[in-house]
């Protein structure tokens, strides 16, 4: 019987240390936690995220030229510049005055109803007329709307020295940052900017018929 009451003191006295323990450490934990800083909007470091700056052609060239087509009548282009069963898949005919310093002009049309869809990517002209048919296939696809009516933008870029970089421009296909790509023109060899002089558009639909 003594042996059984030696137990149960043992027992409870173990009990009462345990939950004195627990007391402490939950009081030294209050005191560690009241210790930190208050986190506030004074000592929170702020990062601000920088969107990139979109450089684009019409952003940043201002100069610009005319350029004139024979294939374009009343803002409509010829039928045998197109891609289709009634056109001849020729390269329209274009011509611009010289720009003055200008040793190469790059040249492309794209199709601005399908998400400037590139029809033409030449990109080393020496001279400022071509004469419809003169591209080759490689670089001209004639328009070929799958229905309806389609806008078809070309345009002329002066350079002062043939380009260094390639453009990234993908040959017939979409190409949505077109005239974000295009400004890889503007690099010179020396790797400073202001290779691009100036830039010409001309403009004209074409209506898909059967």
């Amino acid at each position: 019987m003594i042996k059984f009451r030696k137990i149960i003191c043992f027992i409870v006295s173990t009990m009462m240390l345990s939950t004195v323990a627990g007391c402490q450490s939950s009081e030294t934990n209050d005191k560690t936690l009241s210790s930190q800083p208050e986190i506030t909007t004074e000592n929170v470091i702020s990062t601000t995220v920088t969107e990139p700056q979109i450089i684009d052609l019409k952003n940043s060239v201002t100069d610009t030229f005319e350029i004139l087509s024979d294939d374009l009548h009343d803002g409509v282009w010829d039928t045998i510049i197109t891609n289709t069963a009634k056109g001849s898949n020729a390269s329209p005919h274009l011509k611009w005055e010289a720009v003055p310093e200008a040793e190469f002009y790059a040249v492309y049309m794209v199709d601005t109803s399908a998400g400037n869809w590139l029809h033409w990517k030449s990109e080393n002209i020496c001279k400022t007329e071509l004469l419809q048919g003169d591209i080759d296939k490689k670089e001209y696809v004639g328009p070929y709307p799958p229905s309806g009516t389609h806008t078809y933008e070309v345009y002329v870029i002066a350079l002062r020295q043939q380009p260094t970089e390639e453009t990234k421009l993908t040959f017939d296909s979409s190409n949505s940052l077109f005239f974000e790509k295009v400004m890889a023109l503007d690099k010179k060899e020396d790797g400073d900017g202001g290779n691009i002089i100036s830039y010409a558009c001309i403009s004209g639909t074409y209506t898909r018929g059967d």
